[in-house]
């Protein structure tokens, strides 16, 4: 029989271990205003987790749902504010995560970005499912996007506590 590697197994012995916590780990806190939370009128209510500008000067919004746990696969929104871009047109591409002290990713694929509402011509909120942020710690989410067709990304910190 071989015999495994030290860090393998410790690696897996945090994993199995992470697998079995089932907090609630992105509850509102009470202090948090009704202002800082994404609303849609189709899918309910969504807890803002990051927000960013990019160098060119789009406004983006993650929001996911505020009952969001390790176990389950989950959705976040996306919102995409381009009204400091004169005549951009903006479409968001894809999402994904990474623990970067880690060196892993999101162990689901989520799955490509759907337009859900445009607000108006400069915002659009898209819907992204398939999300699970499976360990608590600090996460890069990852947007790729385009503004008149040319290629963008930009990534977004969240700390994600119990």
């Amino acid at each position: 029989m071989r015999r495994l590697k030290l860090p393998f197994v410790c690696v897996l012995l945090a994993f199995i271990l992470c697998m079995e916590l089932e907090p609630n780990i992105l509850a509102t806190p009470s202090d948090k205003s009704t202002s800082d939370r994404e609303e849609d009128k189709t899918e309910g209510t969504y807890v803002t987790v990051a927000k960013g500008k990019s160098k060119e000067g789009l406004m983006v919004t993650v929001a996911s749902q505020p009952d969001l746990s390790l176990k389950k696969l989950s959705e976040v929104m996306i919102t995409l504010d381009s009204s400091a871009l004169k005549d951009a047109k903006v479409e968001l591409k894809s999402f994904d995560a990474e623990m970067p002290e880690h060196r892993h990713g999101m162990m689901t694929k989520a799955t490509k970005p759907v337009l859900q509402t445009e607000i108006d011509k400069k915002t659009k909120r898209y819907l992204i499912k398939g999300v699970k942020l499976h360990m608590p710690g600090y996460w890069l989410l990852h947007l790729k996007y385009t503004i008149n067709n040319e290629n963008k990304q930009l990534s977004l910190r969240y700390d994600l506590s119990l």
